[in-house]
């Protein structure tokens, strides 16, 4: 299927913001595990950064990724089997629960209170992870295999139309 210049842009922004945005977590999430290591005073030095860290990066990345999803979603042609896209939205929806957690998390830090522990943030991280092989897989494999079907039966429609004139 042909994507329109416009369609491909958007797309290309989608993915990159995406990128931004689950590197973000994922290092924000390893950083915050191993908070054990560091001295409380350098804690204290450490945590102003990874909340700007959060903030001026990774919130936006994310603000930026939903955006050119919705727009995406808005402007592409979806087909009629979509239980890709609500896998790709359900590991979407989490993926942002974390994230909330995790500035939560950092909120709560740098305000002074105790951060959760160290088995959380090693937690979230391989949330993060799961969630986006799961995200992969729904648009890799599930919405390949939809539109190559798609692809095909179109083809043999043409070839129908072909032989039936």
């Amino acid at each position: 299927m042909y994507l329109t210049p416009l369609m491909e842009y958007v797309k290309l922004l989608h993915v990159l913001f995406i990128m931004v945005w689950i590197g973000n977590l994922l290092a924000l999430t390893r950083m915050l595990a191993y908070k054990k290591k560091l001295s409380t005073e350098a804690m204290k030095e450490f945590l102003p950064l990874l909340r700007r860290m959060y903030l001026f990066i990774g919130l936006p990345s994310l603000v930026l990724a939903v955006l050119f999803g919705g727009a995406l979603l808005a402007i592409a042609p979806l087909g009629k089997s979509l239980g890709w896209l609500h896998m790709k939205l359900t590991a979407t929806v989490l993926l942002i629960v974390i994230d909330m957690a995790i500035g939560s998390a950092l909120e709560k830090g740098v305000a002074g209170l105790p951060l959760p522990s160290p088995r959380r943030f090693k937690l979230f991280h391989g949330g993060v992870g799961l969630l986006v092989v799961a995200s992969l897989f729904s648009v890799l494999v599930i919405h390949g295999k939809d539109k190559a079907k798609m692809e095909q039966t179109i083809a043999m429609q043409k070839v129908d139309e072909k032989v039936n004139f």
